[in-house]
């Protein structure tokens, strides 16, 4: 017992002495910091507000794949009941009134998408209206959903990158936001790294 607290003791040192200093880092993306961010303009573009909502989940698994044995397969398949898209759609309303409320409270003035059609490199780009639930829409077996009375406009793949910076700088520094919410009923191994 003495031999094995000296030795986790000897190791715990002998992993301190070598540990290395990494010193002063810099975690800047394309030059945009947190610090620019707190002086940019007030002024954000919601290009998209999507709630995906769980409806169904259907999962298989096999088993006995050997020589002498046959393989054996079971599949599952789950539905939401009880809950309307209705529901859904008044639930989405919710998240996106609280949100507004939230940005506006913090000085921000919310851009339309007309607003944002008006600039050259946007006014090609297709408007969905929200407060029609879609099904599979984003995902099989996920009910997908925009709040009432808002617009999205989508300009096809590759349009606005993951940083919005350019579009950003094409709609004069104005901050541009897409909000994409995923409300998961169940779980299958699967999807937990298992399988």
């Amino acid at each position: 017992m003495k031999k094995t607290i000296l030795s986790v003791i000897f190791l715990s040192l002998a992993v301190l002495v070598q540990g290395q200093s990494v010193g002063k880092m810099d975690f800047k993306a394309e030059g945009f910091t947190q610090k620019k961010f707190n002086h940019a303009e007030k002024r954000i573009f919601i290009q998209y507000f999507n709630v995906n909502y769980q409806t169904v989940m259907v999962s298989y698994a096999k088993a006995g794949r050997g020589f002498k044995h046959g393989t054996a397969q079971a599949g599952l398949a789950l539905g939401l009941d009880g809950v309307t898209d209705t529901q859904l759609q008044q639930m989405t309303d919710r998240y996106y009134t609280d949100f507004i409320s939230k940005l506006e409270g913090a000085g921000f003035s919310i851009m339309t998408a007309d607003e944002v059609k008006e600039f050259d490199p946007f006014s090609d780009w297709e408007k969905i209206e929200g407060g029609s639930p879609m099904m599979d829409a984003q995902a099989t077996g996920y009910l997908t959903t925009l709040p009432t009375g808002f617009t999205a406009l989508d300009g096809g793949a590759g349009e606005f990158n993951l940083g919005g910076q350019p579009e950003s700088k094409k709609l004069g520094g104005a901050i541009v936001v897409r909000v994409n919410i995923t409300v998961p009923f169940a779980e299958s191994q699967e999807t937990n790294g298992g399988l």
